[in-house]
């Protein structure tokens, strides 16, 4: 079986003929008509988004999230390198640039996604740190609201039967993995 896309049949046969230039213009016209047609299509199919309005929302509050503890995390190792404590200084750091991770994911998830949304304003970190402990327990608590709005988006996504949402969450390191990054949190 022979299948053509908008050009006539080819006959083996055929001997070398001069190219008709009305022939010539003819095929680009049809071509370019057929070049148009599918961009349209592709045009019109990635304009919709494959994730829910809620779904989307609740990504954009947990990247606001993500920033706000990368921010949060480099202000501690800022104040532990001050005090002369470089390796917590390090150590806040290499958190810094995980949140930073989590939040790169998301941005990649969202735009594989076709999600349209306005980038969300990231709040100054205003913190009088009065101790080497303070910032430790701040950052249980920041883990925990984090851990949490990344559930809320899993509970949602379940309920939706968001499956590519699911997924993604469970991800691995190259597209996401914030269910398990969040265990580990926990774990250590």
């Amino acid at each position: 079986m022979r299948i053509t896309y908008n050009n006539p049949p080819v006959k083996n046969e055929v001997p070398y003929q001069k190219a008709d230039n009305n022939a010539s213009k003819i095929e680009k016209d049809n071509n370019e008509e057929v070049l148009e047609s599918t961009e349209k299509v592709v045009k019109n199919s990635r304009k919709k988004c494959s994730i829910s309005e809620k779904i989307k929302t609740m990504f954009v509050a947990q990247l606001q999230a993500e920033l706000t503890n990368f921010s949060m995390y480099n202000s501690f190792a800022v104040w532990f390198e001050t005090q002369g404590l470089d390796d917590l200084g390090k150590y806040y750091r290499a958190r810094a640039n995980e949140e930073l991770n989590h939040h790169q994911w998301i941005m990649d998830y969202l735009s594989d996604c076709d999600a349209d949304f306005k980038y969300p304003n990231i709040p100054n970190i205003d913190i009088d740190i009065n101790n080497a402990v303070q910032p430790f327990e701040i950052t249980v608590d920041r883990e925990i609201e984090t851990t949490g709005g990344i559930n809320r988006i899993a509970s949602q996504a379940c309920k939706e039967g968001d499956w590519g949402t699911i997924s993604f969450l469970n991800g691995n390191y190259s597209d996401g993995k914030l269910i398990p990054e969040q265990v580990e949190y926990f774990a250590a």
